[in-house]
């Protein structure tokens, strides 16, 4: 069930529903013949108990927030393209031998046994062939738990709306960027999320490393729940702040305590920001590690977390690289500007389409 992107490419319209920790957001392009057109776009804001932790706690509350959106979009699809949370799906790249098509799929098999988290009849999993030579080929991996695939159905199975594709996050990001001919060299994508960062490097042809850290912009508004300050109160102070450097050098495990006074909220969520920047630095390093000293030229920066201010720059000043703000609007036919305004978080959504239009060309 999963699509890999740059593989097909037929005329039609194309919806996304994406579901995230703190909205649902729809999308939906339509291929004019010549461009991409936004023809249909909304966001809605979802209650703070509907997602956690990357699943669907409670899925008649998102059925109805989804039913709402549909209203204000005054579209209801019969069929949609979706995703789930990047913490729950993995992917790898693999070496085989040559081999033919049963015995590939039954080899690749005993490979993703070794390779999950989680026994092998609790996947779904899929594969695409990257590269090849005489001895050996290289296969593109990508694998969830059923149980998280049917979380994220079960709100689109209940309204009698057909789910045709589950996308990874990581693969639909990529295809935003494939879709501006922007992927001829590996690039980093840095997204910003609610519960978490992802962090993917690719090109039109292969995955090397996606990666999921556990810092996102709740991790930023927790350190301002303290004395009885509630998330909602909490959410709004952590949007008045800006990220900076403090004049002096802090120690980390202190600036977090929440007994010591010395410390200010700004120096707490610049301290986070620092250890954010520092994880996406290892997984550029481990790149270089794996890819003979290969650098990355290009890092873009995606997601709802760019909207806190200093973030960028923080990341961008720790890790000694300039980022680059995906813009998912490039090249495609807007007719609405005021999508604009939402492009961090319907970013996601876009990629979902782009994937299921994008022609791969070997």
């Amino acid at each position: 069930m999963f699509k890999f992107p740059f593989l097909n490419k037929k005329k039609k319209t194309i919806t996304a529903v994406d579901i995230g920790h703190y909205s649902a957001k729809m999308i939906q392009l339509k291929d004019t013949g010549e461009k991409l057109e936004l023809h249909r776009w909304g966001e809605i804001d979802l209650p703070l108990d509907a997602v956690q932790k990357g699943e669907i706690v409670d899925n008649s509350l998102v059925v109805s927030c989804l039913n709402d959106l549909y209203k204000e979009v005054g579209y209801k699809p019969k069929e949609i393209v979706t995703t789930v949370s990047a913490q729950n799906v993995v992917i790898r790249t693999i070496n085989m031998p040559i081999l033919e098509k049963d015995e590939l799929k039954e080899a690749v098999k005993w490979e993703v046994d070794d390779i999950l988290p989680f026994p092998i009849e609790q996947a779904a999993f899929d594969h695409i062939k990257v590269a090849e030579n005489e001895n050996e080929q290289e296969l593109l991996l990508v694998a969830v738990q059923n149980k998280i695939i049917d979380n994220f159905l079960k709100p689109f199975k209940d309204d009698y709306i057909k789910v045709k594709t589950v996308n990874a996050p990581s693969m639909a990001l990529l295809s935003i960027l494939e879709y501006q001919n922007l992927l001829e060299k590996p690039v980093a994508i840095v997204d910003l999320g609610a519960a978490n960062t992802r962090v993917v490097i690719g090109n039109q042809k292969t995955v090397y490393l996606a990666r999921t850290i556990d810092i996102g912009g709740i991790a930023f508004t927790e350190l301002f729940e303290e004395n009885g300050v509630n998330f909602t109160k909490a959410e709004k102070e952590k949007r008045k702040r800006k990220i900076k450097a403090p004049e002096q050098e802090l120690d980390f495990d202190l600036a977090l305590s929440q007994t010591e006074t010395k410390y200010n909220e700004e120096s707490r969520m610049y301290s986070l920001a620092v250890e954010l920047a520092d994880e996406i630095s290892r997984s550029l390093s481990y790149y270089r590690h794996q890819n003979h000293g290969e650098t990355i030229d290009k890092i873009y920066v995606s997601g709802g977390g760019l909207r806190l201010e200093g973030l960028k720059d923080v990341i961008a000043n720790e890790i000694g690289q300039e980022l680059y703000e995906i813009d998912p609007f490039s090249k495609l036919i807007i007719n609405d500007e005021d999508c604009r305004e939402k492009e961090y978080e319907l970013a996601l959504a876009i990629g979902l389409c782009l994937s299921e239009v994008i022609a791969y060309e070997s």
